[in-house]
């Protein structure tokens, strides 16, 4: 029982990390690695999140709304390719 509260927690943080991060982040936009930095850790935390979802759904499946955390996982995914453009469209703004 203990792990599943874990899980929660982590759970928590990891979803109220990325908006922090990505406001914090963009205080520096115009320093090329400090932007960078904010926006890998926020992907991090986007796959942390994929990787808690993926664990409800295979270990708590009986306990979870298993279609909600399937979107969710797409959701997360689909931030992190979009994110990953921003961090490269950024790095063509800063060598341009």
């Amino acid at each position: 029982m203990e792990e599943k509260y874990d899980l929660r927690s982590q759970m928590t943080r990891a979803c109220k990390a990325p908006p922090a991060l990505i406001a914090e982040g963009f205080a520096r936009r115009y320093q090329p690695r400090g932007w960078k930095k904010y926006i890998d850790e926020y992907m991090g935390e986007s796959y942390e999140m994929i990787n808690h979802l993926s664990v409800c759904v295979d270990v708590y499946g009986n306990y979870v709304n298993v279609e909600v955390c399937r979107s969710l996982i797409e959701r997360y995914d689909i931030v992190c390719r979009r994110l990953y453009k921003l961090r490269e469209a950024w790095k063509n703004y800063h060598n341009g």
